[in-house]
């Protein structure tokens, strides 16, 4: 079953003009965790349309240098049910890779098994042509030397 923006409200967080970030809601109880909602800004950062995220999982984020130990601390933050953060480098539909920084947390019901993990995530930089360019102002104020 996948959630509509009808059932739940835009997890999508915006503060200001300072960055975009988007949510994903995954189902634990499947094996490899299909993607059961993915908030607007999701799609419309990475490209993906509704049709080509749902019911899968978030590997087809994952391009050439993605890094396998960044996946692997994220596949064992999984196993551990418990909140964990963690970066990584994902792609767009178009190829252009960005930096990623995870939140993620269990979502249990009253016996404590987890039923969903929700996927709270903030772009930090994209890549074109070799150089990172941040996707949001990390500043408001420019940093000056002590």
């Amino acid at each position: 079953m996948f959630y509509s923006s009808l059932l739940l409200p835009e997890f999508d967080h915006v503060t200001g003009n300072e960055h975009i970030s988007y949510s994903v809601i995954t189902s634990a109880s499947v094996t490899g965790n299909p993607i059961a909602y993915a908030s607007n800004n999701f799609f419309l950062y990475t490209g993906y349309s509704p049709k080509e995220v749902y019911g899968n999982d978030c590997n087809f984020l994952q391009g050439p240098d993605t890094s396998p130990e960044d996946v692997l601390t994220i596949i064992r933050g999984l196993k551990s049910q418990r909140s964990f953060q963690s970066t990584i480098l994902n792609y767009k539909r178009d190829g252009t890779p960005f930096w990623c920084q995870l939140q993620i947390t269990p979502l249990k019901v009253h016996n404590g098994r987890t039923l969903r993990f929700s996927a709270f995530q903030t772009p930090l930089c994209e890549i074109h042509d070799g150089a990172m360019k941040p996707v949001m102002p990390l500043f408001k104020e420019p940093l000056q030397a002590i």
